[in-house]
């Protein structure tokens, strides 16, 4: 299990539009590594919209990327249906679950707020959907970010 402060593992993922991304395409800049259980259902659809009204505090301090285990058509469904102006990162092999210990058949919510240097600074899990874009908020505050 992964516990703050630790480097980040090495990771590689595709976006919704084919856009590859890796641990070492975000060095440099804070990131919002979010994983969630399933596109377009309530608890996930409250989080990423939360996510979406608040990307205007997080412009220029933290990149927001969106992992689960559904496939690219449905990733594109879900950001066009409330767009959605971040990524969403496509993991159906449940490697990117495996890498962050986030579980792969019953994926828990979970977090990683990441630094410019790749170390994992803050891990969120057992969060409200609701309050989650304000609690990373205060976290990347708290962090000098």
């Amino acid at each position: 299990m992964l516990t703050p402060p630790t480097p980040s593992p090495h990771w590689h993922a595709t976006d919704d539009a084919g856009v590859s991304h890796s641990s070492e395409s975000s060095a440099g800049s804070w990131l919002i590594l979010y994983f969630y259980p399933k596109d377009d259902t309530p608890g996930c659809t409250i989080q990423a919209c939360g996510f979406q009204k608040s990307s205007p505090s997080f412009a220029g301090r933290a990149r927001i990327l969106g992992v689960s285990r559904d496939d690219q058509e449905s990733h594109v469904a879900f950001r066009e249906k409330y767009g959605l102006g971040f990524p969403l990162l496509i993991d159906t092999d449940g490697s990117l679950h495996t890498t962050f210990g986030v579980g792969t058949d019953y994926p828990k919510r979970t977090t990683f707020l990441i630094d410019p240097t790749g170390t994992i600074q803050k891990i969120y899990h057992g969060f409200d959907c609701n309050d989650h874009a304000a609690d990373l908020l205060r976290g990347l505050d708290e962090l000098g970010a």
